[in-house]
């Protein structure tokens, strides 16, 4: 066919072909061909042939890459630094708070509180550790009153016992001085 004369012989089989893209490299860059001919009127007139490079495209989809990969390493980044916050804020610092007071009472401060304003179950354990330690003071004041009660009681009993020894001995002393005198009297009675 006229017109065709200067189309390589890959090129003349492109034409005829279905579809009209192509791969191919120019000028040492890989691009895409479009080639179709020109009809008019039932007559091919000559071809059209045109060339988009990939480099663009490659260059815009490192582009797309390089703004992806930043934005998600962003997003990454500030999810684990609101989960720090979060973390310490509502798990760390009040669990923190419970592990003082813990030791506080260990350390004999009975009756310790803690404010732990919380629905969860941090919250839950606060409550219920004021129960406790506010319980093991009562216990232990009852206790510490009920040793000082019983040491009363025993000192007054103790006190007494030895008033009743004193009084014992100071009899008995007597009982064996008018034994003594009685004795005395009777072997010196003229028989």
């Amino acid at each position: 066919p006229a017109g065709m004369a200067d189309l390589a012989p890959a090129d003349i089989e492109q034409l005829a072909l279905p579809y009209a893209f192509v791969e191919s490299t120019w000028n040492h860059h890989k691009v895409v061909v479009y080639t179709r001919p020109i009809i008019v009127i039932g007559e091919r007139l000559g071809y059209m042939r045109i060339y988009y490079s990939f480099a663009e495209v490659a260059r815009q989809t490192r582009f797309a890459i390089v703004i992806f990969t930043t934005l998600l390493f962003t997003i990454v980044v500030s999810i684990a630094g609101l989960l720090n916050v979060f973390l310490t804020r509502f798990v760390l610092r009040p669990v923190a708070t419970l592990v003082q007071a813990m030791r506080t009472v260990q350390a004999g401060h009975l009756g310790e509180q803690v404010c732990l304003q919380s629905d969860n179950e941090i919250g839950e354990m606060a409550q219920v550790f004021n129960q406790m330690s506010a319980e093991h003071a009562r216990m232990y004041q009852n206790m510490e009153n009920l040793v000082k009660d019983r040491t009363a009681k025993l000192t007054k009993a103790n006190e007494q016992l030895r008033t009743e020894i004193f009084e014992r001995r100071r009899m008995e002393l007597a009982l064996q001085e008018r034994e003594a005198y009685m004795r005395t009297l009777i072997e010196n009675l003229p028989l």
